[in-house]
């Protein structure tokens, strides 16, 4: 039984809205707890981004692009000592979303 596409289109949608708010969920409660509003504001942008998305707009996927150059710029400037390193194979985990980053993402 194959997926149609308007299915596949609902499903993803959908996907983005709930990443969207438990992001969003998530994010306002370490902000109150003193953190970065970086998850509220990633949520928020993954909630627009599912409605966008459901509705055929070309926005959805230009804000997602614009939420992933954000996110990757403000790890280079938050993390740019670290970037300036060489990073050894013994350093990095794995599964190290920021080892990964800190080899292949040039941080200027």
């Amino acid at each position: 039984m194959a997926l149609s596409t308007a299915k596949v289109t609902q499903l993803s949608a959908g996907v983005l809205f709930l990443l969207g708010v438990i992001l969003s969920g998530g994010g306002a409660y370490l902000l109150w707890l003193g953190g970065s509003p970086y998850y509220v504001v990633t949520g928020a942008v993954l909630l627009i981004a599912g409605v966008l998305y459901l509705r055929g707009n070309l926005w959805s996927e230009r804000s997602f692009a614009l939420l992933l150059i954000g996110t990757l710029t403000g790890y280079c400037l938050t993390k740019r000592t670290h970037c300036s390193r060489r990073s050894t194979v013994s350093t990095i985990q794995p599964a190290s979303i920021q080892g990964m980053l800190s080899t292949c993402v040039p941080c200027f």
